[in-house]
């Protein structure tokens, strides 16, 4: 059965033929094609969301992980796609411990040098961990106290995909993504070939990263509420950040559509 999703080859073929270069590209051709793809990947996964002044928390990125503390020990790696935390670290079961309170790396250490003790963790800091030029930059968790026991965390996080090398690859994400990241990697060809500035391409990679990004702020968004008991108020309709931020999301999709 045949896929929609775009392989690495379909897609730098793509940007060879947007080119002028055919679709059988070699030596540094191909090379160059292949660059250009990876940074239209890594635009569509970096891309900022206007409505939300960050950079978008894409739904097909989002991980859930679990973190098991051990008696003495204050700092624990991050699964090696660690990203960025999209929900806090906090206690996996209700056991009546009092929600974690995230702090800076450099609050922790002045709470470490004023006093260190085991206990249950009341404090929680993420971040990098070392950097080694020969491996990848991990990240950590820190937590205070450091624990006096065995205890169970979860969270959630954004992972970063892997490189596509091979043809065959496929890119994270559905068909609609696939097709994302093809605009966005004829966007960087023309941008670098072209030598302009919002150009036909980049124009129309933008407005379809703002629709993706208007359809993927639902996908986790709930119709309502729940039920309101107040008076004769049944139920309200949600109104919330992501709401207005898709209406937001629309006004400049409908100044960018072409």
């Amino acid at each position: 059965m045949s896929d929609m999703r775009w392989t690495f080859s379909d897609l730098y073929t793509n940007v060879a033929e947007f080119l002028g270069l055919g679709s059988s590209p070699t030596g540094s051709n191909l090379t160059m094609v292949k660059n250009y793809t990876y940074r239209g990947y890594m635009k569509l996964l970096t891309e900022m969301n206007p409505a939300l002044r960050r950079r978008h928390p894409w739904s097909f990125l989002k991980k859930s992980a679990q973190l098991i503390t051990s008696d003495g020990v204050y700092k624990y790696g991050l699964p090696e796609d660690f990203w960025c935390l999209v929900d806090p670290v906090n206690f996996d079961s209700d056991d009546g411990y009092a929600p974690l309170t995230k702090v800076s790396r450099e609050y922790i250490k002045r709470l470490r040098a004023a006093t260190t003790y085991e206990s249950v963790p009341t404090h929680v800091s993420v971040g990098s961990g070392d950097y080694s030029p020969s491996t990848k930059q991990g990240g950590e968790i820190w937590l205070y106290p450091t624990p006096n026991k065995e205890y169970k965390f979860q969270y959630d996080y954004t992972f970063m995909p892997e490189k596509p090398t091979s043809d065959s690859d496929y890119f994270v994400g559905g068909p609609e993504v696939s097709e994302g990241i093809r605009l966005c990697a004829l966007a960087v060809a023309e941008a670098e070939e072209d030598e302009i500035v919002d150009g036909p391409m980049q124009r129309r990679a933008a407005a379809y990263l703002l629709s993706l990004m208007m359809a993927d702020m639902t996908v986790d968004t709930p119709d309502t509420v729940g039920p309101m008991r107040n008076g004769s108020a049944q139920s309200v309709e949600l109104d919330n950040r992501y709401v207005r931020s898709i209406r937001d999301l629309q006004t400049w999709y409908d100044d960018l559509s072409i």
